[in-house]
């Protein structure tokens, strides 16, 4: 059994590190591997198996943390309505960050990756005069955490 205080320090190290390579796999390869997402999706539920060993109850995790996949389903969905547009692996990461981030947390960090995104996205196209742009989506996510985290407006991803 691990301390609480354990558990959170693997926390603040583990979550920007996967957050951090899923965005530099994003900006260089264009796809994010599947091995890649299980893993940290695997890390994550590992946590949360053993904040539940450690004497946390399984019923506030599940509360905490299931209703999160909501906001990789609202991903994933979109990537299915836009034909790709949106990627696949974008709806996947969100899925496994529903391991690591509380649901209110979570659709906090969509939001603000969204609104990252916008920003550029937006410049680009009106540079460009097109509509048809593409921006891999991970690497806002990750900048969106960090400063979320700088501005602790995020919360602990322990309950």
């Amino acid at each position: 059994m691990l301390p609480r205080e354990t558990l959170e320090a693997a926390e603040r190290v583990l979550l920007p590190a996967y957050l951090v390579l899923l965005a530099v796999w994003d900006i260089r390869i264009k796809k994010v591997p599947a091995a890649l997402l299980a893993a940290g999706g695997g890390c994550g539920l590992l946590l949360r198996i053993l904040a539940i060993a450690g004497g946390e109850a399984v019923s506030g995790i599940c509360l905490a943390y299931l209703p999160g996949l909501g906001a990789g389903a609202l991903l994933l969905t979109s990537a299915a309505l836009t034909r790709g547009a949106v990627g696949y692996g974008d709806g996947i990461c969100f899925c496994t960050l529903a391991f690591w981030l509380p649901w209110g947390s979570l659709f906090t960090l969509l939001t603000a990756a969204l609104f990252l995104c916008a920003l550029p996205g937006t410049i680009i196209a009106l540079v460009r005069h097109t509509k048809k742009i593409s921006l891999p989506f991970l690497p806002f996510t990750a900048a969106a955490y960090l400063l979320l985290l700088a501005c602790g407006m995020i919360g602990e991803a322990l309950p």
